[in-house]
């Protein structure tokens, strides 16, 4: 690289002397300063020189583009480290090249699903009409404090100052009680028209009063009326409001999603695209033979032609040897065919005569009947539990209980060379009773699981592989105390998952299948079972996913007599792979007490979106039952007796054969 800079310097400085020494006004670039300049150095004379600003210019054109050229690949990242550095980000999977967050959209399309403005506005009237119409006729209890109001208002007349009434002039006596004719009146008279008086007094505050409350009441009855309808739209309308915006920021961000999935690939796409081009750039490279003949090969990605040069030893013997470009960076170096070297040297020999052997003919009929390993390999264990405590008068209270939990797995494998066959079935029952001997039992544990997979051998430890699956249970469940409507049985559900895919297996104590294609069906074939609470619709006894799933095994012996085994597993729905999932993980821990006894700790997680639970919310100020999958969690602890066997089956050589066949 320093002596094309150099070289370039040279030559660009010989066309600018050209023009005259008296042009040159800066610093002269001597032999001696081109060895001192370093790369940046020169780099900034030649684009000080040729940028024009202070009037020097090439001959021809084709002279500044090729300096400029090489100006710009010295200031840009060489292209082997930007290669490198592309073909790294292109070989990660999780590589993001571009992001986008929901909130800072602008304009978003019209997407299926969504509610414009226009009609969440229409809807807001509507609900506003709805409720005034349904409140209008209705009465609504205004609280009776509010009419205190009333009473501090001091409009209300006290029973001592009803004469007030009259001395302002708005009630009148009549004649018979009036001051004439009470002052006109004897004593005696005097008096009873004076309580014929104040009766009438009060008679008029009374009327006055009420007319004054009424008119009070009905304006604080409406007042409250009004607020109180006001406060029901608005809290029904920002409810609505509140859903649709969710909905709509769901669906956005869905599609936002998919658009970021979208641009990533196709981004992707291009710069990989761009990244094969930009590798495929001719290289020339000349090799010389120990006589320093020279010869000429071009490297590049399509080309395939043969160049054909003499190579020599010590002794300078000529050999034709043919050189191959592959791509740009590799070559191949071929000898061209029926050339050998021999060199002569005279060498002792003997002649030695070596006796006959003698075959022994009683060693034909030996091995014609020995045994020989089949592929098959049959084995399984099975675990039984029991735990039992029983009290009578115990001062710290609590029940007799009694369990019984059994475990039995089997497997029947083939494994060869080219291919593999597994097939296991697991068996788990659970019982208990606490209380008294007539309790009925409880069920604790209940699965029934087969499991078939195939695998051809497709290139390391990778195989081609499908695989059934088969789950259900064996007898009827309940939400205990409840044991007359039960929520399941053998098959509601059954499950039956086909998987097409990859198998990764190092060995036999790990394994990952990855199947984009598998189709998972779900069976309610009880009609005393509520089908819903699986994800079917009512009237329903099956349901047909497309989806991708991903298994993955695992077993440690953690030290002697303590193993741990865990099964991961989970199934995303095609229909809405971000919002309908499945995950199954289940972890054992089991150590060997003796042969025959163990403790065996079970935990299993379980995340079903089509198994529904009743949940409460308040909606409005009333609870309100939805259903939704929630997480389930089971945890087993057994100590009981235990029996493992494996055997691998023998066959005479004549019986494998066949049965290979």
């Amino acid at each position: 690289m320093k002596n094309i800079l150099v070289f370039a310097l040279l030559v660009s400085s010989c066309f600018l002397f050209s023009f005259g020494p008296d042009n040159i006004k800066k610093k002269k670039v001597t032999e001696q300063n081109l060895e001192a300049d370093s790369v940046k150095t020169g780099l900034e004379y030649l684009k000080r020189i040729y940028s024009g600003k202070e009037g020097w210019q090439a001959p021809n054109e084709n002279v500044t583009k090729t300096v400029l050229n090489l100006i710009d690949h010295l200031e840009l990242i060489p292209r082997d480290t930007l290669l490198n550095t592309l073909r790294d980000l292109l070989g990660n999977p999780k590589q993001t090249w571009i992001k986008r967050s929901a909130e800072d959209l602008k304009n978003v399309p019209d997407l299926p699903g969504m509610v414009k403005q226009k009609d969440v506005e229409e809807q807001l009237a509507r609900i506003e009409r709805a409720i005034h119409n349904s409140l209008s006729g209705g009465a609504i209890a205004v609280p009776p404090q509010l009419f205190d109001k009333i009473y501090a208002s001091g409009k209300l007349i006290e029973m001592s100052k009803g004469e007030t009434l009259f001395a302002s002039g708005k009630y009148k006596f009549p004649e018979s009680i009036s001051n004439e004719t009470i002052a006109a009146a004897d004593s005696s008279l005097r008096r009873l028209l004076l309580s014929k008086r104040s009766a009438y007094v009060d008679s008029v505050r009374k009327t006055h009063n009420d007319s004054i409350f009424k008119l009070f009441r009905d304006s604080i009855s409406i007042a409250y009326r009004n607020e109180f309808i006001k406060n029901y739209v608005d809290s029904v309308q920002r409810h609505y409001a509140d859903s649709i915006e969710l909905l709509n920021h769901k669906i956005v961000a869905d599609w936002n999603n998919a658009e970021i999935q979208k641009q990533n690939q196709n981004i992707k796409q291009y710069i990989t695209l761009l990244t094969s081009h930009l590798g495929n750039d001719p290289i020339d490279v000349w090799i010389k033979n120990t006589r320093n003949e020279m010869t000429k090969v071009r490297l590049a990605n399509d080309s395939l032609n043969f160049t054909r040069m003499w190579l020599k030893n010590e002794q300078n013997d000529s050999l034709s040897v043919r050189v191959q470009p592959l791509n740009n960076r590799s070559l191949k170096l071929l000898i061209d065919d029926g050339v050998t070297f021999t060199r002569f040297s005279q060498k002792q020999t003997k002649d030695i005569v070596l006796p006959t052997l003698m075959q022994n003919k009683k060693l034909e009929k030996f091995g014609k009947n020995i045994d020989v390993y089949s592929p098959w390999r049959l084995g399984g264990d099975g675990t039984v539990g029991f735990t039992q405590n029983y009290l009578s008068n115990w001062a710290s209270g609590g029940k007799s209980a009694t369990s019984i939990l059994v475990v039995l797995k089997g497997y029947a494998n083939c494994s060869t060379s080219k291919y593999s066959w597994e097939n296991n079935i697991e068996v788990r029952s659970g019982w208990m009773r606490i209380g008294d001997a007539d309790v009925k039992l409880q069920k604790n544990d209940d699965k029934l699981g087969i499991t078939s997979r195939f695998g051809i051998a497709a290139f390391k430890k990778w195989f081609y592989s499908t695989e059934t699956n088969f789950e259900s249970q064996f007898f009827y469940g309940y939400n205990y105390p409840d044991t007359d409507h039960p929520v399941s049985s053998f098959m509601a559900p059954g499950k039956l998952f086909f998987k097409i895919g990859m198998d990764y297996k190092p060995s036999g104590n790990f394994s990952v299948l990855i199947s984009p294609i598998t189709a998972r069906s779900i069976f309610v074939c009880n009609d005393k079972i509520d089908p819903t609470k699986f994800g079917l619709k009512a009237g329903q006894n099956s349901l047909w996913d497309p989806g991708l799933n991903f298994d993955a095994y695992w077993r440690k012996d953690i030290a002697n007599r303590i193993s741990f085994e865990t099964k991961f597993k989970t199934f995303v729905n095609y229909h809405a792979p971000f919002s309908k999932y499945d995950i199954d993980w289940d972890n054992v821990l089991v150590m060997q007490v003796t042969d025959n006894i163990n403790t065996r700790i079970q935990g299993h997680l379980v995340y079903d979106d089509n198994a529904k639970f009743p949940s409460q919310r308040i909606v409005n100020g009333q609870p309100v039952t939805i259903y939704r999958p929630k997480w389930q969690f089971q945890e087993l602890l057994t100590i009981g007796f235990s029996y493992k066997f494996s055997q691998r089956l023998y066959k005479s050589e004549k019986e494998l054969k066949k049965m290979m066949k």
